[in-house]
């Protein structure tokens, strides 16, 4: 089972950086192997140092040993030295060469191939100087035998860089890392630069110590052979390229070490026998042969250098070969997606990282997509050819210039950003290939010495550098990505051991084709490992060019839409100058008509003038409540579209309800249907929006009046919770048609009556076109709107004898004294400007100034004329140096419009006067306030006036004290010095509930906030009281008394019990008196009196 769920896992494509192997078939005790590239840069360091060592050794000896005691070896000696350099010199030379030639001038030998070129060559001038240079030779003491001191530097660097080589190749990750094989291969170094002191001990004592110190330090290969045998027992072939590549990383770790340690230990071996025939067969010939040893240390030299180089190429070709890497991982990848790359018209990119350097294949629809024309020169079949681009990363700075999309030098530019975004350059060569002739395993010689590249087939300039953009977009986008920390470059390890890595991304990229013409290509770039990217290049050109017409449309329609909006506006703003006109003309005509009724003697004219003042007072009604129709509309629309902010103002909650309240008569001409309790009964002063509580309201009311019982009442309650700080509203009307289908639906019922465009089966049932007209299904959703625009929601809940729709939100009593403000006035002193184009306005405006309390002598009206509105700051100039003491206040009308020549043209009041303020010094300013007039009050437009001016002044019809309570702030504001003591104890703008007492039986609070036991129960037994007099006959004064001991309720601390009792009041609420209330209410009165006892 285990190896069915195995097989059906995706093949893992894993970076060599996080290779791992089992030890001893523990799937948890696992060996992860250092990343190859960061191997290969260890090779030219350690060959470097190693040839710096021999070198230092040779000329160390030649410098330490005099002229005189040169000698130059003859006879059977120099020939051995001089065949080993042939030896070498032939080795070198037919190992080289076909690495060189395989892949001609673009290939590239790896770091390890270098090191043991260099081991070659190190060894054959070595022989070279032992055979035709004079050379250094001493004798051991003790064993009589001759010493070849060059052979010894030789062998001292070598023999630590041919084991560290043996030991980096398949390096761990861990504790030690790179220093394991650093010490081991200095171990091997110590060990021969102990035998290099043989000849120069003073004695046997000496002698035998250092040769056991050189023998115990050459030992210690034998652990580390023997643990890489077990590795290599161990490791198991795998099926993916990496697991390959990790597995020959193992085997020839392994056997690089085991030829050294056969030949070295044949030395060793040869060496002690020396010692022995010296020691006890003097006579012997192996003694009485000086040239013997010379030949024997040759020989095993040199076989173990041909050993190792036989297998440094193995290791080469099999793992440290860019190349060949690049070859096997491309066509790995190339296998995972094999029916993509045979079928899709799409161009599949992969492409590998080896350093600095990147192969990419490109499938063989790319020079199609292109236009591209593929052909061989032979007339040969290249259907199948893809692209092999072979890329060379190059730096930003020094002597390289920075290359654009299509490789052209880009030019110079001191925008950084650029710099930034945009930090891979590469340099790229493009070759067509056969793609099926890639080799896929690391292991699979057979495809080592074919070629892949298709050299008949012709390469065009163009799509080389096209395919190089391709390549340089990809590789931009991912290591760009890393450099913002978005994409993980490593492999994240999980609990297992595992890695993957799965980053997606998306380039534009514009491409040129043979012709010329711009191609618009989209690539998806998917990282699947930590050097390896695969990508799908894609062409959108139509979807753009679709894009660009859709986005004309777009355009077009918000254009539109825009002068659909600024028509809205217009229309707003005229229409409430003409209403405002026409109410301030109610005014005025109404003071005349006050002056005829004193004057007038007979009753008759009496009579007439009542009937005038009647007229006008029914006038003025209707042009006041267009006014707030326009309004609430136009509020309406910008809920809707979500550009509304509240305008928090003083709202006395009792008195704006029941003014809509008062207004609403039904058919019968009663007003009673429509009655409002409000709890406590002297609600403090709210600050919240009026124009999005009044428009909950009346559509709450008029959705009960359309879906309720016809002719039934429609009962407002509201609450107010200082506690909790939280503002409640219900409106509670008598079940109307298909009631019982609605309370069937649960809380669905809640969520259809909220919904945009949702009507009640009512409306789809009925056969009045009228209503079905007159209902769009959208009021439920802009109440619920507007609540959240407050911060608050909407519900509502189908009981069985009612409907309540709810309204709740969190709100703040009005803060701000406004009850100094209502005797505000300004300055002695002080003078008034107004400008506006309107005659109405201008009356309006002089009145507002006397309101204010400025002086009439001292109120100067303009803006009959544009020159009036051009001329301003000369007239404010006038007014500040008339007297150098006094104030200005100026109210000036934002939209100005005259006609001038026939020639229509609009000033904008708030520019003009910002230009007439900058043209004021510091002092003058300081005796300015400027106030903008307006009837466009959106959030942008106020923020425009505050910018050009002092502040705004909404275009409202206003009596004194509304007047008084909006300029106050800004006066006090704009002149600090003349704010009046704020006295926290006379201000009653928000009525504590110590002074509600008995409005509507709530509790008085003690200092500490609770409410006192006396009190609880006084509203207990008043509710008892009503309860048992008016039991089957008042319900309203009934629910009155309930209504009050709910409020009381409410201001305890929280209690399940008391929670519990307030919601059972609640349950009671209706039009009518529910079934079984007597019990009910003996019982909620029991829980009550218990729990407060």
């Amino acid at each position: 089972m285990k190896q069915q769920q195995q097989q059906q896992q995706p093949l893992p494509i894993e970076t060599t950086a996080s290779s791992s192997i089992s030890l001893d078939g523990d799937e948890n005790d696992e060996v992860r192997l250092i990343d190859v590239h960061k191997v290969e840069r260890m090779f030219p360091v350690a060959t470097a140092l190693s040839c710096s060592v021999w070198l230092f050794l040779v000329l160390l000896v030649y410098s330490l040993v005099p002229p005189e005691e040169y000698v130059y070896l003859e006879g059977a000696e120099r020939e051995a030295a001089a065949a080993a350099c042939y030896i070498f010199f032939v080795s070198t030379t037919l190992t080289v060469a076909p690495l060189l030639i395989r892949g001609g001038s673009r290939k590239e030998l790896s770091g390890i191939v270098c090191s043991g070129v260099v081991v070659q060559l190190v060894a054959m001038t070595t022989n070279g100087l032992l055979a035709w240079a004079p050379t250094v030779v001493v004798v051991d003491p003790v064993t009589h035998a001759r010493v070849y001191l060059v052979r010894w530097c030789e062998w001292i660097p070598l023999a630590g860089l041919m084991t560290f080589l043996s030991e980096i190749v398949d390096c761990q990750q861990g504790l030690y890392g790179v220093l394991l094989p650093v010490m081991v291969g200095l171990g091997q170094s110590l060990s021969c630069l102990m035998a290099i002191i043989f000849p120069f001990c003073p004695s046997t004592a000496s002698w035998c110590l250092s040769v056991f110190l050189s023998v115990s330090l050459f030992l210690t290969i034998f652990p580390r052979l023997h643990y890489k045998y077990k590795l290599y027992k161990d490791s198991k072939q795998g099926l993916t390229q990496s697991e390959m590549e990790r597995s020959c990383r193992i085997t020839f770790g392994f056997h690089l070490l085991l030829a050294c340690s056969i030949v070295w230990t044949a030395l060793v071996v040869f060496y002690v026998a020396t010692i022995i025939a010296f020691r006890f067969y003097p006579d012997s010939y192996f003694v009485q042969n000086q040239a013997l040893p010379m030949l024997l240390d040759t020989f095993f030299d040199v076989l173990a250098k041909a050993m190792y180089m036989k297998v440094i190429v193995d290791v080469h070709e099999n793992v440290f070969d860019a190349d060949g890497r690049a070859r096997r991982q491309l066509s790995e990848l190339k296998r995972m997606i094999t029916v993509l790359w045979e079928s899709s018209s799409d161009v599949i990119v992969i492409s590998v990282r080896q350093g600095s350097t990147f192969s990419t294949m490109i499938s063989p629809t790319f020079p199609s997509m292109l236009g591209a024309c593929v052909s061989l020169d032979n007339n040969g079949d290249c259907e199948g050819a893809a692209l092999l681009v072979k890329s060379q990363q190059i730096p930003v700075c020094g002597g390289h210039k920075d290359f654009n999309n299509n490789n052209q030098p880009m030019k110079d530019s001191s925008d950084k950003s650029a710099t930034e975004e945009r930090k891979l350059r590469l340099k790229s060569a493009s070759y067509f290939v056969d793609a099926s002739e890639i080799p896929y395993s690391a292991g699979d010689s057979k495809h080592h010495n074919r070629s892949v590249y298709l050299p008949n087939v012709q390469m065009d300039d163009k799509l080389n550098e096209q395919a190089g953009n391709v390549v340089m977009a990809a590789w931009d986008k991912v290591l760009s990505s890393k450099r913002r920390s978005s994409w993980d470059i490593d492999a994240s390890v999980n609990s297992t051991g595992n890695s993957s890595i799965k980053r997606e991304s998306l380039v534009v990229l514009d491409l040129k084709k043979m012709d010329g013409s711009l191609l618009k290509s989209e690539i998806k770039v998917s990282r699947p490992s930590g050097d390896a990217v695969i990508a799908i290049v894609r062409d959108v050109t139509e979807r753009y060019l679709r894009f660009d017409a859709e986005r004309k449309v777009h355009t077009e329609a918000l254009a539109r839409q825009r002068d659909a909006q600024a028509v809205n506006n217009f229309t707003r703003h005229e229409v409430k100058n003409g209403l405002l006109a026409g109410i301030e003309l109610c005014t005025d005509v109404s003071k005349r008509v006050d002056l005829l009724k004193r004057s007038a003697t007979v009753p008759v004219e009496r009579i007439d003038e009542y009937d005038t003042s009647k007229c006008l007072g029914e006038l003025d009604s209707c042009l006041h409540e267009i006014l707030e129709t326009v309004l609430a509309e136009a509020m309406a629309r910008e809920v809707v579209h979500e550009s509304y902010q509240p305008k928090l103002d003083r709202v006395d909650i009792f008195d704006a309800l029941s003014q809509q309240s008062s207004g609403m008569i039904d058919e019968a001409g009663r007003r009673d249907r429509f009655p409002l309790h409000v709890c406590p009964a002297n609600m403090p002063f709210l600050s919240m929006d009026p124009q999005l509580l009044n428009y909950i309201h009346r559509n709450a009311v008029s959705n009960a009046c359309k879906y309720g019982k016809e002719g039934g009442k429609v009962v407002t309650e509201v609450h107010f919770f200082e506690k909790k700080g939280e503002f409640e509203m219900d409106v509670i009307n008598e079940p109307g048609p298909f009631h019982e289908e609605l309370m069937r639906m649960g809380n669905k019922a809640c969520d259809v009556v909220f919904a945009q465009g949702a009507r009640l089966e009512l409306h789809r049932r009925s056969d009045d076109e009228a209503m079905k007209q007159r209902s769009s299904g959208d009021g439920g959703w802009i109440s619920q709107k507007c609540a959240k625009t407050m911060g608050g929601g909407c519900t509502i809940r189908f009981d069985p004898h009612q409907t309540v729709f709810s309204f709740r939100c969190k709100v703040e009593p009005y803060k701000l004294p406004w009850r100094a403000n209502e005797e505000f006035q300004v300055s002695p002193g002080t003078w008034g400007l107004a400008l506006d184009d309107s005659a109405i306005q201008r009356k309006m405006m002089t009145r507002i100034m006397k309101f204010a309390g400025v002086e009439e002598s001292k109120i100067v009206v303009k803006g009959k004329s544009a020159s009036d509105i051009k001329d301003l700051d000369k007239l404010m100039l006038n007014l500040l140096s008339h007297d150098t003491t006094s104030k200005v206040l100026i109210l000036m009308d934002e939209n100005l419009d005259y006609r001038c020549d026939g020639v229509s043209q609009r000033l904008s009041g708030s520019k003009y006067s910002e230009r007439a303020l900058k043209k004021l010094t510091p002092e003058q300013a300081s005796r300015t306030l400027v106030l903008v007039r307006s009837a466009n009050d959106s959030d942008e437009d106020i923020a425009t006036y505050n910018k050009r001016t002092h502040g705004f002044f909404p275009k409202t019809a206003m009596n004194k004290e509304k007047v008084r309570e909006r300029l106050a702030p800004a006066w006090y504001e704009r002149f600090s010095k003349e704010r009046p003591p704020y006295d926290a104890a006379t201000d009653d703008s928000s009525v504590a509930f110590s002074d509600i007492g008995d409005g509507c039986g709530l509790t008085v609070q003690s200092s500490d906030g609770s409410s006192t036991v006396a009190d609880l129960m006084r509203s207990i037994r008043k509710a008892d009281e009503v309860v048992g007099q008016e039991l089957n006959k008042d319900w309203d004064a009934i629910w009155s008394a309930l209504h009050g001991l709910k409020g009381d309720l409410m201001i305890l601390d929280d209690n399940k019990v008391i929670e519990e009792c307030i919601e059972s009041i609640s349950a009671l609420r209706g039009v009518v008196q529910p079934p079984g209330f007597e019990d009910a209410w003996a019982r909620i009165r029991d829980r009550v009196v218990e729990e407060i006892e």
